[in-house]
């Protein structure tokens, strides 16, 4: 499993603006697309490759046909955002992954004196997480 902290979401400050709009995308792709489009594709995102260019790395044919991951972790502010996001940008190639979400946003300190099966049963993390995606 492969771990990376994608937990910013990029937001217009004004959606009016279409300078805005576009700063905020173009954010969201260098943050987040660089990621997914790789994965996705096999290839970064058209905004990275317009803005820099030659100096932009490129995959061999051999790295582009890895594609595809089993991971995603995420945090709740802005997940549900991110999670359209994904959707509506990367669903489309159909080599979507299983987006697991984890360990995210959640402070508590730890509480030794649960066994094992006991903290397994995180029953304050669960419901941070449904208020949040719910």
């Amino acid at each position: 499993m492969i771990y990376q902290d994608v937990s910013q979401w990029w937001g217009p400050l004004d959606k009016d603006n279409d300078k805005d709009v576009a700063a905020a995308f173009r954010a969201q792709d260098f943050r987040f697309g660089w990621f997914m489009e790789s994965l996705t594709t096999g290839d970064y995102p058209e905004t990275m490759k317009n803005l820099v260019g030659s100096r932009l790395p490129r995959f061999s044919p051999d790295q582009s046909k890895l594609g595809g991951s089993d991971w995603l972790n995420v945090y709740p502010e802005g997940i549900s955002k991110l999670l359209l996001y994904i959707k509506k940008t990367y669903n489309k190639y159909d080599t979507l992954p299983p987006i697991y979400i984890t360990e995210n946003g959640f402070d508590e300190k730890d509480n030794s004196s649960l066994t094992l099966s006991e903290a397994r049963v995180d029953q304050m993390r669960i419901d941070y997480h449904n208020e949040h995606l719910f």
